[in-house]
């Protein structure tokens, strides 16, 4: 069948390592969970074939990072995600922002024990 990718290692044929070394500068400058959550996330969308196991090595370990994230960690993406949401005309400032972080914070929580429960397999994670 061949590589989806053309390279062997499942990473997509438009990374580049100008790429990978504008991440390595963004993850060094991250200074909470939540930043670093995000720009690891990030990167692994572009870097990898969503098809590939590398890809699914990758979000494997993110979905393990999120199952041992702390309450604070989860409120800090919430927030995080929040911060990062347009204003809306007609909007009331600072509520629609405080209802997102609640409601974002909830679904994080749901996830999280979603994971928990359902577990994650090594192989899951190491590349084979």
């Amino acid at each position: 069948m061949g590589n989806l990718t053309g390279k062997e290692d499942g990473v997509s044929k438009y990374w580049t390592p100008g790429q990978e070394m504008e991440f390595e500068h963004r993850l060094k400058g991250c200074r909470t969970f939540a930043e670093k959550h995000l720009v690891m996330l990030t990167r692994d969308l572009l870097k990898y074939d969503g098809r590939s196991k590398a890809a699914k090595r990758a979000f494997s370990q993110a979905r393990l990072r999120l199952s041992t994230a702390s309450d604070k960690d989860l409120k800090e993406m919430a927030e995080l995600e929040a911060a990062m949401q347009r204003d809306n005309p007609g909007e009331i400032p600072g509520f629609t922002k405080a209802s997102f972080t609640a409601q974002r914070r909830k679904e994080l929580e749901n996830t999280r024990a979603k994971i928990k429960t359902a577990g994650i397999k090594k192989e899951q994670i190491t590349c084979r």
